[in-house]
C-alpha cells in the first residue's frame, strides 16, 4: 500500500488495491492508520497523520534505540497518545510492551507496533500497584514519539484529566471499622463522651440531634472505659 508515499487525508480509491491489500486496509482502519469511507457508491481510503508519523518516524525511532538498533527502554521515544485514549507504540521490545500492558489494555500486537487503549479498569489495577495518574502521564510524555513530542502537551489534556478523575474516584469513599454509640441517657453524658472522642482523634461521625456518634473501632475499649468512669463519677457526685 506504500503508506509513506501517500499524502495525508488524500482520498485514494479502494478499487486500485488488490483484494489482499483491501483486507489489510480494513485492519489498518481499525488501528487508526487509514480512514475508509464511501462516496457515490465507490470506496476510498485516506492515510491518517498517525500512519504518516509512524512511517516517517522510523529513522528517529532507530536513532533513539541506540547502537545496533537495540531498544533502550529508558530513552526510546516511541509512543503516540490520541484524544480517544488510543495509544500507539512504535516498538517491538518485549520489555517496553510489558510495561505498556501494565498501564493500558492491549488491543493489537504487530511486529513493530503495539496498540492499546487507556481504560479505567487497567488504570485502577496499576493504581493498586502504586502507579499514579501523574506517573502514567510522565511516562507517556517522556517516551513521546518525535512526531508528537513537538506539540504541547504531548499527552492530550482530556486524557490527562481523565486519568486524574479515575484516581480521584478511589479517594471518594474510605471504609474503616467503626463502633456506633447511641441511646445516651441525657445530653450531658452524650456531650461529655463525644467531646472526649474528639479529643482522642477517634471521631468519624456525629449527630447531635439523635445523640449518636461513631468512632474508630480501635478506640472502643478506651471510649467504653471513659463512659463507665464518667457515669460512676457522676453518681458519686450526686450522693
Amino acid at each position: 500500500m506504500q503508506l509513506s508515499f501517500r499524502r495525508v487525508w488524500q482520498p485514494y480509491p479502494l478499487a486500485d488495491l488488490t483484494p489482499h491489500e483491501q483486507e489489510i486496509a480494513s485492519h489498518m482502519a481499525q488501528l487508526g492508520l487509514v480512514h475508509t469511507f464511501v462516496q457515490d457508491g465507490a470506496g476510498y481510503f485516506c492515510v491518517t497523520p498517525l500512519a504518516s508519523s509512524l512511517c516517517g518516524g522510523s529513522s528517529s525511532s532507530a536513532a533513539a534505540a541506540g547502537p545496533a538498533g537495540i531498544d533502550n527502554a529508558h530513552n526510546a521515544a516511541y509512543i503516540i497518545v490520541e484524544t480517544n485514549f488510543r495509544v500507539y507504540a512504535h516498538t517491538s521490545d518485549p520489555l517496553q510492551r510489558r510495561v505498556l500492558s501494565r498501564l493500558m489494555r492491549t488491543d493489537c500486537l504487530l511486529p513493530n507496533l503495539y496498540v492499546g487503549t487507556l481504560t479505567r479498569e487497567v488504570f485502577l489495577d496499576a493504581l493498586e500497584l502504586g502507579i499514579t495518574a501523574a506517573d502514567v502521564t510522565t511516562f507517556l510524555q517522556q517516551h513521546a514519539h518525535p512526531q508528537v513530542a513537538r506539540r504541547m502537551p504531548a499527552v492530550p489534556e482530556n486524557v490527562q484529566e481523565q486519568l486524574v478523575l479515575w484516581e480521584t474516584e478511589t479517594r471518594r469513599v474510605v471504609s474503616e471499622a467503626a463502633t456506633l454509640y447511641n441511646k445516651f441517657e441525657d445530653d450531658e453524658l452524650f456531650l461529655a463522651s463525644s467531646t472526649h472522642a474528639q479529643s482522642l482523634g477517634l471521631m468519624l461521625w456525629v449527630d447531635n440531634i439523635t445523640r449518636s456518634f461513631a468512632i474508630k473501632r480501635l478506640g472502643h475499649e478506651a471510649m467504653r472505659g471513659f463512659i463507665v468512669e464518667y457515669k460512676a463519677q457522676r453518681a458519686r457526685n450526686q450522693l
